[in-house]
Order: C-alpha cells, then sequence, then structure tokens
C-alpha cells in the first residue's frame, strides 16, 4: 500500500502522482543519481557553512532538500535537513551518473593530519 492508500489493484488518474515511498535514501532501497555537475555552488557554499559552524568537525556531508539544485539557493527554495559526520561512501557509486572518489581525499586528509601529531 502507498502512503496514499493506494494499492496493486488501484489505477490512478491519468496526471496523479503516486508516492510509493516517503523515504528514498539509499539504505530504504532508493536509488543514487548524482547531480553533482548541474548543482548551483551556492549549495556548496552552504555545505561548507554548516560544516564549518561546527567545532571539531573535519568532514561531513550535509543533506539538503531543495525545490531546484540548479537554481541559486534562496531562503525559502531549500532546507538542510542532516550534517552526516561520516556521510556514506555507497552514494559516490551512482546508479546515474558518475562515480566520484570520496575515499582517496579523506585518506589523503588525514595523512596529512598525522604529519602534524
Amino acid at each position: 500500500m502507498t502512503p496514499q492508500g493506494l494499492t496493486l489493484e488501484d489505477v490512478p488518474k491519468k496526471g496523479v502522482k503516486v508516492i510509493l515511498r516517503e523515504e528514498s535514501n539509499i539504505a530504504n532501497g532508493g536509488e543514487s543519481i548524482d547531480y553533482t555537475e548541474s548543482c548551483h555552488p551556492g549549495f556548496k557554499d552552504i555545505a561548507l557553512k554548516a560544516i564549518k559552524a561546527i567545532p571539531g568537525l573535519r568532514y561531513a556531508g550535509l543533506d539538503i532538500i531543495a525545490e531546484d539544485i540548479t537554481q541559486a539557493p534562496t531562503n525559502d527554495n531549500y532546507v538542510p535537513t542532516e550534517i552526516e559526520f561520516s556521510p556514506g561512501p555507497v552514494s559516490m557509486f551512482p546508479w546515474i551518473g558518475e562515480p566520484i572518489d570520496m575515499a582517496g581525499p579523506i585518506l589523503d586528509f588525514y595523512k596529512q593530519e598525522l604529519k602534524y601529531l
């Protein structure tokens, strides 16, 4: 049954949006689609500010819900939902889009950190 109460026997009217699942993250069966190249640079700035606002946090991921990530962020077209102190590398191997080497830069970062200990 869908969140709207529809079953496999229901036939929605043309144009009706059917929500199959309220949660669509990878852990719950969602598919990773990479939009890095089309994302407005303003969202990167928001992520960096959010992460830098937490003392001692070295790297993280910021989850954002946005109306359109290709448009500049404004006060009313996106919502940051979570800062993940250990972002999952599985999202860097998307179903659609180019893979991103997330582990390499993180390992390089910690190699540099170890030099100063």
